[in-house]
């Protein structure tokens, strides 16, 4: 049996900003801005070439930042068209 080393020390001191895939960016926007508070930092869309030479898809995807009051930064990642609702489960939360 193969024995793995053991973990370097990890210390996090600070989150700058947190990655969240959504099927509708326009709707999380929403959500984050007017219920919760935060502050729309940009919303931008990224060409197909760059999104996949990013690692995120092969179509343009919309990447939405907002700042919490606290100052925490969300970055949400969606298709740049949303797809039909009824293909999603009902459980898949938006």
């Amino acid at each position: 049996m193969r024995t793995l080393p053991a973990p370097l020390p990890l210390a996090v001191s600070d989150i700058g900003q947190i990655a969240i895939g959504v099927s509708d960016g326009a709707q999380a926007t929403v959500f984050y801005r007017d219920v919760l508070g935060c502050a729309l930092v940009s919303d931008i869309t990224v060409p197909p070439d760059k999104a996949a030479a990013n690692g995120l898809a092969d179509e343009p995807c919309r990447v939405v930042r907002v700042q919490t009051p606290y100052g925490e930064r969300l970055k949400f990642l969606s298709a740049a068209t949303p797809p039909d609702q009824d293909v999603h489960p009902r459980w898949l939360l938006a």
